[in-house]
This record gives structure tokens, C-alpha cells and sequence, in this order.
């Protein structure tokens, strides 16, 4: 077994002890470990405890801290826990307990543990996957842990006067640390700023605000009316305003036929809200699919849904 020093590279798992198949070791030097429910215990643990003849691999110093990633994955229906425990190994995982992080639902992210305050002790630290007490269990949680490293917490890789610790952008200088949809990622290193489903590009595209989930304010995001073709720039388009009702009195009833007549021959000028409203074919497994134009297409749908034979 490799002997590990304070560094930024990923730590082993293979200096963790498990008594359990259901977690699974891979990637460069065993650097990540994947945690799997085990139907015959109600846990699943990987832990490294010096005091048990695992080998020293947290090494606490001034100015650095022990990183992980994670991803969690809870099992539709289960009620489970992450759960992560830095601790001195002379008092044990729970009346030595410096540290903790508790994640109770789907998640994943960075997790830190400032070691500053623990130079010269020894420390241990455990992995735990389990149920909650009294929960009938659904299983299929688990958790993947990569990462796992001991590194300085004053690095300051792109120079901007923000650590690397506290930077959601290290490799890209932003001294503001603007974050618009507070997501982790700073607007200068994420690509869908305001996180409404389409990326920035994509914005600039359809003339969308890159910083505003919803640009016309009209309840939909951005991403949600480009996905189901209405026009996120107008707040009289958005999904479901397409029902027929082109007098817009609450109801689809011939006389909204009529005036769809009326504005195919002419004697009514076509309105944006005409357009927003009435733009009902074609149909697609019964509901409409906006194509940007009112024709005797769209009449003969209003019809059908006067007539009963359309339910939209």
C-alpha cells in the first residue's frame, strides 16, 4: 500500500476498510468509491481509523483542509442519508466527532473540512450510507465519492485576490464572484447563468436575457417555452395559451370560429393575440403544437373542439 502524503493528488480508498460488496473501488490508484445499499444491513460503511491499524493518510497542517465530491443518488421512494464524519480516533467516530456533512436527498457537490485547527491529533474519517430509523426502506440509494484530497485552502489559481476554497471560478479571474442563479458556478466559468435551460448562447439566440430565468415574466422559463415552441419574449405566448378561445372570454365556443373566420378572409386584422391564442395545429397525441401561423389549419382544430371532438 502506497504511503500518502499532504497533497493535492486523490487520495486511496484502499486505505479505508469495508466489510461490505456493495461498495466498489476504480479510476487512477482506487481514487473513487462507489456506495450501494446492501438489502441484508441497514448501512454501508467506508472508513479509515488509524487506531484500528488503518494506515495515517489525513494529515492535518495550518492552512490546509480535506475535499471530496460526492454524488448522491437517493432511490425513488427511500428515505435515506450520506452521512460523513471527520474525527479523532482516540475518542472514536462519535465522541470524537470534529466534523460533519449530511446530505438527506439526491445531491452532489464539494465538501470541506478545514484541518487548521487539528494539527498534531490523529484523525479518522468515515463514509456512511444508511437508512433512517423506522422508514420502510426502498433500495437502490447510492453515493459516489471522488476527490477525496488534502490541499491548501490559501491557493489562489487565477490570481484574482479569491482562494481557490472560496473561488466559483478558480481558473477564471472574477474578484466579484458574481453567481446570478447561486448554482456554485460564477457567471464568467457557467453557461447558463440565470440555470433556466438554455445556456447563454442559446439566449443570445432567441434575444432571451441571459440573466433572467423568465424574460417576459409571464410564469415560464426561458428553456420551458423554447422547448414546447411558444415565444419566450411575450408574455401573452407561453404553454397552454393556444386553447382556441380567440375572443378570449373563457371559453371555446363557435362564436371563436367565426371570428377565425373572419380574420382568414380579412374583415378582422390578425392580432398578436389572435395569433398567441388561436395558433392550435397542428395537434400532436391531442395537443397543440404552435407553428408560428394562423390558417384554416387552426379554424378547423377550434371547430373540432367545439364539436366535442377535440379535447384540448
Amino acid at each position: 500500500m502506497a504511503s500518502m502524503t499532504v497533497s493535492a493528488a486523490p487520495l486511496n480508498f484502499q486505505s479505508f476498510f469495508t466489510a461490505q460488496d456493495t461498495v466498489t473501488l476504480s479510476g487512477l490508484n482506487s481514487s473513487r468509491a462507489l456506495l450501494v445499499e446492501d438489502s441484508a444491513i441497514a448501512f454501508v460503511a467506508l472508513e479509515n481509523d488509524p487506531s484500528l491499524g488503518d494506515e495515517k493518510i489525513i494529515l492535518p497542517a495550518a492552512n490546509m483542509e480535506l475535499r471530496f465530491d460526492y454524488v448522491f443518488k437517493e432511490a425513488p421512494g427511500g428515505d435515506d442519508i450520506f452521512l460523513v464524519v471527520l474525527f479523532e480516533t482516540a475518542e472514536g467516530p462519535v465522541n470524537g466527532l470534529l466534523e460533519s456533512f449530511e446530505a438527506s436527498a439526491s445531491s452532489m457537490g464539494t465538501q470541506r473540512f478545514a484541518l487548521g485547527n487539528y494539527t498534531g491529533r490523529e484523525l479518522g474519517l468515515t463514509f456512511l450510507l444508511r437508512e433512517q430509523a423506522g422508514v420502510n426502506e426502498t433500495l437502490g440509494s447510492s453515493v459516489t465519492i471522488s476527490g477525496l484530497r488534502v490541499e491548501s485552502n490559501t491557493l489562489d489559481t487565477d490570481q484574482d485576490g479569491v482562494v481557490d476554497i472560496e473561488d466559483n471560478c478558480v481558473e477564471i479571474s472574477n474578484n466579484n464572484q458574481l453567481n446570478t442563479d447561486l448554482d456554485g458556478l460564477g457567471n464568467l466559468c457557467d453557461d447558463d447563468d440565470d440555470n433556466d435551460g438554455l445556456t447563454d448562447v442559446e439566449e443570445a439566440h432567441y434575444g432571451t436575457n441571459p440573466l433572467l430565468v423568465d424574460t417576459d415574466n409571464d410564469g415560464y422559463t426561458d428553456g420551458v417555452e423554447v422547448g414546447a415552441g411558444t415565444n419566450p419574449l411575450r408574455d401573452t405566448s407561453y404553454p397552454g395559451a393556444a386553447t382556441g378561445d380567440l375572443d378570449d372570454d373563457g371559453k371555446v365556443t363557435i362564436a371563436d370560429v367565426l371570428v377565425g373566420l373572419r380574420v382568414l378572409s380579412g374583415a378582422v386584422s390578425l392580432t398578436q393575440e389572435h395569433l398567441d391564442r388561436g395558433d392550435v395545429a397542428p395537434l400532436q397525441n391531442g395537443s397543440p403544437v404552435p407553428d408560428g401561423r394562423f390558417d384554416l389549419g387552426d379554424v378547423l382544430v377550434i371547430q373540432k373542439k367545439v364539436l366535442g371532438l377535440e379535447g384540448f
